[in-house]
Protein backbone atom coordinates (compact mmCIF):
# COMPACT_ATOMS: atom_id res chain seq x y z
CA UNK A 1 0.00 0.00 0.00
CA UNK A 2 1.41 3.38 -0.90
CA UNK A 3 2.07 6.25 1.43
CA UNK A 4 -0.80 8.80 1.26
CA UNK A 5 1.64 11.61 2.04
CA UNK A 6 3.90 10.61 -0.84
CA UNK A 7 0.88 10.28 -3.14
CA UNK A 8 -0.23 13.80 -2.24
CA UNK A 9 3.34 15.10 -2.60
CA UNK A 10 3.52 13.66 -6.11
CA UNK A 11 0.16 15.23 -7.04
CA UNK A 12 1.39 18.62 -5.83
CA UNK A 13 4.65 18.30 -7.75
CA UNK A 14 2.77 17.36 -10.93
CA UNK A 15 0.54 20.43 -10.53
CA UNK A 16 3.63 22.61 -10.01
CA UNK A 17 5.20 21.05 -13.09
CA UNK A 18 2.13 21.76 -15.22
CA UNK A 19 2.08 25.37 -14.01
CA UNK A 20 5.79 25.90 -14.74
CA UNK A 21 5.45 24.29 -18.17
CA UNK A 22 2.65 26.73 -18.94
CA UNK A 23 4.98 29.60 -18.09
CA UNK A 24 7.68 28.17 -20.37
CA UNK A 25 5.18 27.93 -23.24
CA UNK A 26 3.81 31.45 -22.67
CA UNK A 27 4.67 33.23 -25.91
CA UNK A 28 4.02 36.62 -24.30
CA UNK A 29 6.55 36.06 -21.53
CA UNK A 30 9.98 37.62 -21.51
CA UNK A 31 12.76 35.21 -22.53
CA UNK A 32 14.41 35.51 -19.10
CA UNK A 33 11.14 34.53 -17.44
CA UNK A 34 10.87 31.51 -19.72
CA UNK A 35 14.42 30.47 -18.81
CA UNK A 36 13.64 30.73 -15.10
CA UNK A 37 10.49 28.69 -15.63
CA UNK A 38 12.44 26.06 -17.59
CA UNK A 39 14.94 25.79 -14.74
CA UNK A 40 12.04 25.33 -12.34
CA UNK A 41 10.60 22.62 -14.60
CA UNK A 42 13.90 20.74 -14.43
CA UNK A 43 14.03 20.93 -10.63
CA UNK A 44 10.37 20.00 -10.16
CA UNK A 45 10.73 17.07 -12.56
CA UNK A 46 13.73 15.80 -10.58
CA UNK A 47 11.79 16.13 -7.31
CA UNK A 48 8.75 14.38 -8.78
CA UNK A 49 10.97 11.60 -10.09
CA UNK A 50 12.37 11.05 -6.61
CA UNK A 51 8.89 10.89 -5.13
CA UNK A 52 7.77 8.48 -7.84
CA UNK A 53 10.77 6.25 -7.16
CA UNK A 54 9.91 6.24 -3.45
CA UNK A 55 6.32 5.24 -4.22
CA UNK A 56 7.48 2.41 -6.47
CA UNK A 57 9.90 1.11 -3.82
CA UNK A 58 7.24 1.29 -1.11
CA UNK A 59 4.79 -0.62 -3.30
CA UNK A 60 7.30 -3.42 -3.76
CA UNK A 61 8.12 -2.52 -7.36
CA UNK A 62 11.56 -2.07 -8.80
Amino acid sequence: MSDPHADRDLQIQIARLEHALGRVADEGAEPDDQVVAAEQVAQIAADAGGTFDRLVRESGGR
